[in-house]
C-alpha cells in the first residue's frame, strides 16, 4: 500500500509545473482584470463629467436664445403693435425649430 501511494505521490508531482504555470495565468488575468476596470472607471468619470458639462452648456445655450427671442419681441412690440410682435417673433421661432427638426431627421437617416 505505501508503494502505491509514492507511485501516485510521483505521478502527482508531474504536473506540479502545468499547476503552476495555470496558477499563474489565473493571477496574470486577475491583474489584467483589474488594469481594465481602473481604465473603465476612469472612462466612465470622463464620460460623466462631459456630458453634466455639455448639459449645463445646452441649458445655457437654451437661456440665451430665449433671452434674444424676448428681445425681438421687444423691438417688434415698440415699433408694432405688441399682438403683431408676438405673432411675427413665434413665427420665425417656428420657422427656425421646424428647419431644425428638418435637418435633424436627414441626418438621423
Amino acid at each position: 500500500m505505501p508503494a502505491l501511494s509514492v507511485v501516485h505521490l510521483l505521478q502527482c508531482l508531474r504536473y506540479v509545473p502545468m499547476l503552476r504555470k495555470i496558477t499563474e495565468y489565473i493571477f496574470a488575468l486577475c491583474d489584467l482584470l483589474e488594469a481594465q476596470g481602473h481604465a473603465l472607471r476612469q472612462a466612465v468619470r470622463r464620460t460623466a463629467l462631459g456630458m453634466v458639462v455639455l448639459l449645463l452648456g445646452a441649458l445655457l445655450l437654451g437661456t440665451g436664445v430665449g433671452f434674444i427671442i424676448a428681445a425681438i419681441y421687444l423691438i417688434l412690440a415698440a415699433v408694432l403693435m405688441p399682438w403683431a410682435g408676438a405673432l411675427i417673433t413665434g413665427g420665425i421661432v417656428l420657422v427656425l425649430g421646424g428647419l431644425v427638426a428638418w435637418i435633424g431627421l436627414h441626418i438621423a437617416r
